[in-house]
């Protein structure tokens, strides 16, 4: 068989794709399309991601606030807020929780240890 013989046998078989069987056709050109459009999706998330900078900004103390840039935060944000120095009585009903009996023995249990493990190794 010769060059020119295979490519005629090539060119019938073509013409008889896209003349007599035209949805094997559309399949095979759907399944390269597929094919591609995965290839490039796998070449996309496979490929390094470029790392921010981050902004080195040096700390003062008596910097400004820098309040952030969002209209929900605004609304609600308070740069500081004066503590005082003693919580009043309300404070201390609402935040402080006073610990039970297992609460107590447990910590004076580890305490225990660790007191044992620092002197143990004095000994």
């Amino acid at each position: 068989m010769e060059f020119g013989e295979i490519l005629d046998d090539m060119q019938e078989n073509a013409d008889d794709l896209i003349h007599n069987k035209p949805h094997v056709l559309i399949a095979i050109v759907a399944i390269i399309l597929l094919f591609i459009v995965g290839l490039v999706i796998v070449m996309i998330q496979s490929s390094p991601k470029k790392a921010k900078e981050a902004q080195k900004i040096d700390f003062t103390a008596d910097a400004p606030i820098m309040i952030p840039d969002a209209r929900s935060v605004e609304e609600n944000y308070y740069p500081y807020r004066l503590t005082p120095e003693r919580w009043s009585r309300d404070d201390l009903e609402k935040w402080f929780t006073y610990p039970d009996e297992n609460v107590m023995n447990q910590l004076e249990k580890s305490n225990d240890a660790l007191v044992d493990e620092i002197t143990g190794a004095v000994k």
